[in-house]
């Protein structure tokens, strides 16, 4: 049996409810989890009828909204396996993809920490520690600062939120 590239597999659930489960993957030759497929940009928020969801770019140049609010259905979306995008609390449980078009606005939002000086990009939080990474500079300091080399000219370390200044910044796209 030939299966084609995007083919979508569905389950029905006993209330008739078509939930997606995963799509197919020619290039990869496998059927792909719906939180494998919906893997973006990080920190993209888009503004949909006066409310903001998580969102990014598909490969067709068109964007995908997730929502942990089944309700949004009610908007067009569709239920899908729920999956944990990055690091929210609330499981993605629907989807929606639009053109650029059809939102009010789209911005990215990125979390800067100070700390001891120097700006670093939030990448990650957890239970009141914070991700703190970058890749520009004097690798010098950031070894003084007991940074860890993840990657060639990638530095990263888990500091105490409470020893940072944590500011967001929001960037119109």
């Amino acid at each position: 049996m030939e299966i084609n590239d995007g083919a979508q597999l569905f389950e029905i659930s006993k209330d008739g409810t078509e939930i997606l489960k995963g799509i197919y993957s020619e290039l990869q030759g496998k059927l792909l989890k719906l939180s494998e497929v919906i893997s973006v940009n990080n920190g993209i928020i888009a503004m949909y009828k006066e409310k903001e969801y998580s969102s990014g770019k598909n490969k067709d140049g068109k964007y995908i909204l997730r929502s942990s609010n089944i309700q949004d259905i009610s908007l067009g979306f569709q239920k899908c396996e729920p999956f944990v995008y990055k690091n929210k609390k609330e499981p993605i449980v629907c989807f929606k993809v639009v053109e650029k078009s059809e939102f009010d606005a789209l911005y990215r939002v990125r979390i800067f920490a100070e700390y001891k000086g120097y700006s670093f990009e939030v990448v990650d939080k957890e239970n009141g520690k914070l991700s703190i990474v970058t890749m520009v500079g004097d690798y010098h300091i950031w070894e003084q600062l007991d940074m860890n080399c993840i990657d060639k000219g990638v530095y990263q370390k888990w500091i105490d939120e409470r020893e940072a200044v944590v500011k967001e910044e929001k960037e119109q796209i």
